[in-house]
């Protein structure tokens, strides 16, 4: 996955609207996770293949559950990683931009070869809500993202269970107390 390197809509997380309508989605992926994509389900979905397509699934998410598109579709996803204690990594997050197409079958875990749906990476970026690499921002996410009150935003999947749709709440909860572990720092 490419991180996203064009300039920030905002200068700092400070000036980041946490009661904005649509926060970003906060989400992680495994640290040993490998995968293939599915050229023939791409091509059959958007009536082409090439390299462009392909960088929309790698810098697309996974679709659980058919209750999460909703949730995902034309959002910003902010990612971490997450080792496999279930802690994040050090590793700065980083955002995604996604579309609202989903590819049914767009990829395959290597672990077990099953088709996964993914909702494609937006086909232009726009500047991120703000940097995830600063380091004050940094600091405060990971503090708050392993807080107890949080632990459910680093939980693995329940089979058959939307992710998205049940903590999108926690969500809100978890960006406010970002901003205010963020602005306690000063």
């Amino acid at each position: 996955m490419r991180a996203i390197s064009y300039k920030p809509s905002v200068a700092s997380f400070a000036d980041f609207d946490i009661g904005a309508e649509e926060l970003p989605i906060v989400s992680f992926v495994g640290d040993d996770e490998e995968w293939t994509t599915n050229e023939k389900a791409i091509e059959d979905a958007l009536g082409g293949k090439g390299v462009e397509l392909n960088r929309r699934v790698e810098e697309g998410f996974w679709v659980v559950h058919d209750d999460d598109r909703p949730v995902l579709a034309n959002r910003w996803l902010l990612v971490w990683q997450r080792l496999s204690s279930g802690q994040p990594s050090k590793r700065a997050p980083w955002f995604l931009q996604l579309s609202g197409i989903v590819v049914t079958g767009g990829f395959s875990w290597a672990s077990d070869g099953l088709p996964q749906n993914v909702v494609l990476a937006s086909e232009t970026v726009s500047p991120p809500p703000f940097n995830p690499r600063e380091l004050r921002f940094r600091k405060a996410f990971d503090k708050v993202l392993r807080s107890p009150v949080f632990s459910d935003l680093r939980d693995n999947d329940v089979p058959g269970e939307a992710w998205h749709f049940h903590r999108q709440q926690k969500t809100r909860q978890f960006w406010s107390a970002v901003k205010q572990e963020y602005l306690s720092a000063v």
